[in-house]
Order: C-alpha cells, then sequence, then structure tokens
C-alpha cells in the first residue's frame, strides 16, 4: 500500500490531532453536518489523515475493510473485476458498506488512487459508536445500504428488474410457456394441455421441424369453437391463429413488449435457431407492474373519454414505475412512445367514425419528439395530417372538413394528458393539413431558401412518421426528402450553423453554467436537444430510414460518417440525459407539481452530477464533429 506519512493508524499515516480541525472537515459534508459537534468530538480523536501516492491501492477487496474514507484531494478509482466502474473526486465517500451496522461486511472492488492525494478515515468502530449515539446518523446509514443493495441486486439479477423486461426472452419463459400440440391434435386434446400447464395458450408446432405454425388461446376456444357450438373433434389447426410474431431468443424483454403494443397482440413466440424456445405473455412481462399488459386491452377497446383517459394515465404510471427501476431511458421512451401511438391511433379511429372521415384519406403524422419515439412523461403535442380531397370536392372543403376532424382529436390528446402545442404544430392548423403536394412544395422552399424559420421548421417537421391512416402518403413524403437533402450541402451546413449556436453549458472549472437567476439550466434545450439536432444532421446525410436520434447516430456509423467510438459514446451521454429528465419528470408528477425540464445540476447526487458533466462534454463532441463533416470550423 503506497501510503505516504509517518505514524498513526497505520505505519505510515499520520495521526490528526487537532479535534477541532477534523470536525471541521467532517461538519463540512452530510450526513455528519447534521449529528452534532458533541457526537463529532467524541470520535474525532481516532479519525486519521491518510496521504497516498499514485497508483496505491487505498482499500482492496481482498483485505478487511478499515472503515469509511472520505476524500480530501486527488481522484479514486473504483475497480470491479469487470474494469473500472466510476472515478471519484474529493467530497466523495468509500465504500459505502463501510456503514452498515453488523460485522465487519467484505467489498467486491478495489478503490485505486488515481493521482497523489488524501483522505480522512473513521474506523468501523468509530461509525458504530456514531451510529449508536446519533439517531440522525444511525438513520443515514440504514437507508444509505438498503438503497445501495437494492440498487445493487436490481443490477446483478436481470430478471429483478421492470420484471424481466431487461433480461433476454430465454431468461423470462415461464414452464406454462412450454405447453404445445400438433397441428392435427384435436381442439379437445389443446384444451387438456392448456389445463395440465394451467395456462391460457399454447403454440401450435410442425411435429417435423419444430417451426412454431401458430397459437391457441381459450379467445380462440370461446369465439372460434364454443360460440360457433363446433365439436371438439375438430383439429385445432383449423381453429388457431395462424403465423404468430416470433422473436429470437437473445433478444429482451423490452423488444418483446414493444412490439406487444405496437402490433396490439398479447403473445410473442420465442425461437431459437427458428425452432420453437417458448411463449410468452404480456402478463409475464409486466408481472412486476401492475396492469402494465393491460394497457394494450384498455386502449383496443376504449369508447369513452374516460376510457381514453384512463389508458394515458396507465401509460404514465407504468412509465414512472420503469424509471424507479432504473430502466435505461431510451426503452422507456420508446414504449411509453408506442404505447401513446396506440393510444393516438385509437383516439383518431373514434374522431374519424364520428366525422365520417375514411381512414384511407389520410395520413395522421407524428412530429418532434413523439416522432423519433422518444416522449417522455412530459410532452406536449406535436402532429400533422396529410390529406387526400375527395373526387369532385373543393380543395379547401376537404381542408375544412380535415381541420375540424383533427381539431376534436387535438382536444381530445388535451384532455388526455397532451397539452395543446403552444407553438400551434397541430394538425387543427390549416398550415399543417395539407396534400402530398402541398408538403412537397413546402418542403422544397425551406430547402431553397433556408432562413432562420425555414431552419427551424427543419427541426420539427423533419423528425416526422406516419402514425395512422393512408401510411403510404407519408412514406412517400419521407422518400422524397431524403433524396432531396442528402446531397444538399449548403441546407446540412447551415442546419450545423444553426445547431452550433447553442453550446453546452460547461463552465471553465468543470462545472455548469446555470441561469444566475434560479441556479438551474434546462435537461431538454441544453442538454437532449443538443444531441438530436447532431444526430438530425447525421442522420439526414445518411438517408437514415428512421427519425429517432439513437437510429440516426447507428446509420451514420454504418455510413461511415462517424466512428463506432464516438456512436458508443453518444448514445450512452444522450441516455444519460434522458435518464436524468424522466427522473425529474417523475418527481415532479408525483409532488403534484406541473413538470418541466429545469433543473439544478448540484442538487444530483455525485454519480449523476459526473456522469451528466461528462454527457455534456460529449454534446459537444457531437457538434464539433458536425462542423468538421459539414464544412463549419471549430468554434474558438
Amino acid at each position: 500500500m503506497a501510503w505516504l506519512g509517518c505514524a498513526g493508524a497505520y505505519s505510515s499515516g499520520v495521526v490528526v490531532s487537532e479535534q477541532e480541525e477534523i470536525i471541521e472537515a467532517l461538519s463540512a459534508r452530510p450526513p455528519f453536518d447534521q449529528v452534532g459537534a458533541s457526537a463529532l468530538a467524541t470520535i474525532a480523536p481516532q479519525v486519521t489523515l491518510q496521504h497516498f501516492a499514485g497508483k496505491a491501492v487505498i482499500q482492496g477487496r481482498a483485505e478487511n475493510l478499515q472503515g469509511l474514507f472520505i476524500l480530501r484531494e486527488g481522484q479514486v478509482r473504483i475497480v470491479t473485476p469487470a474494469g473500472t466502474a466510476a472515478t471519484l473526486v474529493p467530497g466523495e465517500a468509500f465504500p459505502i458498506e463501510a456503514l452498515e451496522a453488523d460485522g465487519s461486511p467484505s467489498i467486491d472492488c478495489d478503490y485505486i488512487a488515481d493521482t497523489p492525494g488524501s483522505v480522512l478515515l473513521i474506523p468501523l468502530q468509530q461509525l458504530a459508536e456514531l451510529r449508536h449515539i446519533s439517531p440522525v446518523f444511525r438513520d443515514f446509514c440504514r437507508n444509505r445500504s438498503v438503497s445501495f443493495h437494492s440498487r445493487e441486486r436490481r443490477l446483478m439479477d436481470p430478471m429483478a428488474r421492470s420484471g424481466g423486461l431487461n433480461a433476454q426472452l430465454s431468461e423470462i419463459t415461464p414452464a406454462s410457456g412450454t405447453a404445445t400440440v400438433g397441428p392435427k391434435a384435436s381442439v379437445r386434446e389443446a384444451i387438456d394441455v392448456l389445463y395440465g400447464f394451467r395456462t391460457d395458450a399454447l403454440t401450435v408446432l410442425d411435429e417435423q421441424t419444430q417451426a412454431p405454425l401458430g397459437i391457441f388461446t381459450l379467445g380462440d376456444l370461446l369465439a372460434r369453437v364454443l360460440v360457433l357450438n363446433r365439436d371438439l373433434s375438430i383439429t385445432v389447426e383449423s381453429v388457431m391463429t395462424p403465423k404468430p410474431f416470433l422473436l429470437p431468443h437473445f433478444n429482451h424483454g423490452f423488444d418483446a413488449a414493444v412490439e406487444m403494443a405496437r402490433r396490439g397482440i398479447r403473445h410473442v413466440v420465442v425461437t431459437h435457431d427458428n425452432r420453437f424456445a417458448g411463449l410468452i405473455s404480456d402478463r409475464d412481462l409486466f408481472a412486476a407492474h401492475q396492469s402494465g399488459g393491460d394497457l394494450n386491452s384498455l386502449i383496443r377497446k376504449a369508447e369513452s373519454d374516460q376510457d381514453l383517459e384512463q389508458a394515458a394515465e396507465g401509460i404514465r404510471r407504468l412509465g414512472g414505475r420503469l424509471v424507479l427501476d432504473g430502466v435505461d431511458a431510451s426503452r422507456v421512451t420508446h414504449l411509453v412512445s408506442t404505447l401513446n401511438d396506440r393510444l393516438v391511433e385509437r383516439i383518431v379511429e373514434i374522431r374519424a367514425a364520428e366525422a365520417d372521415v375514411g381512414l384511407g384519406e389520410f395520413c395522421w403524422i407524428a412530429l418532434g419528439s413523439e416522432g423519433r419515439h422518444e416522449q417522455t412523461l412530459c410532452t406536449d403535442q406535436d402532429n400533422a395530417l396529410i390529406f387526400k380531397p375527395r373526387p369532385g370536392e373543393p380543395l379547401e372543403a376537404s381542408r375544412e372538413r380535415m381541420v375540424g376532424f383533427a381539431r376534436e382529436v387535438n382536444w381530445q390528446l388535451h384532455r388526455c394528458g397532451f397539452p395543446l402545442c403552444s407553438g400551434n404544430i397541430m394538425a387543427s392548423n390549416p398550415l399543417c393539413c395539407l396534400t402530398a403536394e402541398e408538403w412537397s412544395q413546402r418542403f422544397s422552399t425551406w430547402l431553397a431558401m433556408p432562413d432562420p424559420d425555414a431552419l427551424l421548421n427543419a427541426t420539427i417537421y423533419f423528425d416526422l412518421r406516419p402514425l395512422c391512416g393512408n401510411r403510404q402518403l407519408c412514406l412517400a413524403l419521407q422518400t422524397w426528402l431524403a433524396a432531396e437533402i442528402k446531397h444538399n450541402a449548403r441546407f446540412l451546413h447551415l442546419m450545423t450553423e444553426n445547431a452550433s449556436r447553442r453550446p453546452p453549458p460547461i463552465g471553465f472549472f468543470r462545472d455548469f453554467v446555470v441561469d444566475k437567476n434560479d441556479g438551474k439550466l434546462d435537461l431538454k434545450l441544453f442538454g437532449t436537444a443538443i444531441f438530436v439536432d447532431g444526430a438530425r444532421i447525421f442522420g439526414l446525410a445518411a438517408s437514415a430510414a428512421s427519425s429517432a436520434t439513437l437510429e440516426r447516430i447507428a446509420a451514420a456509423r454504418e455510413c461511415g460518417l462517424i466512428s463506432t467510438a464516438n456512436c458508443d459514446d453518444w448514445t450512452a451521454a444522450f441516455d444519460m440525459i434522458q435518464s436524468i429528465r424522466l427522473r425529474h419528470h417523475h418527481m415532479q408528477i408525483a409532488r403534484n407539481e406541473v413538470a418541466d425540464n429545469r433543473i439544478n445540476p448540484y442538487a444530483l447526487n455525485n454519480v449523476d452530477r459526473k456522469a451528466f458533466l461528462e454527457s455534456l462534454r460529449h454534446a459537444s463532441a457531437i457538434q464539433k464533429a458536425a462542423e468538421t463533416r459539414f464544412g463549419l470550423s471549430h468554434r474558438t
């Protein structure tokens, strides 16, 4: 152990004799600032100041735990068997296991000095004494230890997180999911298998190849056999649901959950090398999130305003529970957006029928965060509409009819918790309710004359995605736009110049640039939006099929516009900032506050604060990469 010094608890340590100095140093940091000077005076004589050299092992996982270290100077790396997990900076304490009350806990990390520095060491005996005399410190230790181990269990056990949503499908399949019959089995035999496995669904397999042919559920039994009074001796293949949706075993629970939401189905067949490996239901996926698996059914059957509003609230609750479980932000926003898609689709269906508008006459378009599949727990509306005039009907009469229908949809979304867009980027705005030709003309004008308004519009309208109705109307527009913009170097140059005018809020001294009035910054405007803008530019240049930020970054890597390292770094950084936004929204909603994107970065815990600062550095990197690629010189 490469310590520096000459005496004390270690042969190379220095005993700090000045109790006042120890008390002052400890009382500057929570939770010691709340335990009282007399309690600190009791343990101060045994607290030691330890100096260390670079590369020194301050606390090894193979050594007995010495106590709680508080870093005064230098940097310390937390090293697990898998590699460096984090870097600690002055003011942080380690290892957290020292707070446990029973025995001498073991640790599974090495704490290694990155640079020379010093720590204060509070021995285990003094920590125990402080727990005894200070209820505040005792409660802090109990809560911090429980929180730490709960988080560690979630990280170590994928099945403990999100009811299996983060686990591979092969790890989720329940025993009941292996119920199978051959196609020539009778319905009576299938019922016996369902009863024997205590399940409501089984898979019908080709007896030679073991390839899935269909599924047979209690719903099929009721609708296709019992209601029609058919004989139970008929073959199961004649009444099964054929061609079920398949996913390979290495996919994750979230992949299945998103597909269930997108397709409106309740079961996914899991395969391994194209052979049957199991059947998973929405209940298996959402076991830890009450009613999560019922949302699809609730949305599909919704008829009244109350049904729709209940479904919207259910989506927000599910998103909040996933956030609390520490699920990756990209997965949370994708699932929330997909469920919101189904909700919007149902609203459009209901209002179109009331307005006597055929689903083939229009395409409802998602824009902004919804268009990118990145909706958080707090989002307003950004949508538009492409329509086809009815034969013989004047264009403006068709537009007026479509605007009236869209207005009802927008107001219903508002009642479901999606506020009306303050910028009026909604399908009920006649400027957002256009024919395919009008949309092409509007985009052409922006591309040819990219003034500030055109560049602003590009950040909204170029994130379009068909949601429901005649999807071909939007797909044709997307194909045309991709071809028009890919080689428009001037427009990409101006988009880059426009995006670079908002640098990340990073100060000179590893700190944040915040609003002087309230000490906060906007996580969206000065965080995620920087990645969204950069990814949009790279994605348009790469003709990316998707408008999603992470998929645009991946498309740019595949085209050789960015490196794999940049792709990985930017993906992780974007996801980190989205995670902070989601947690911030969830806490505000739980307190019945109006959710926003403004936070005090210094109120974040040490780990999140450092990760946020590092993510902002990557935001600066994506801006510089766009500047280099699309003809701008680096900012000085």
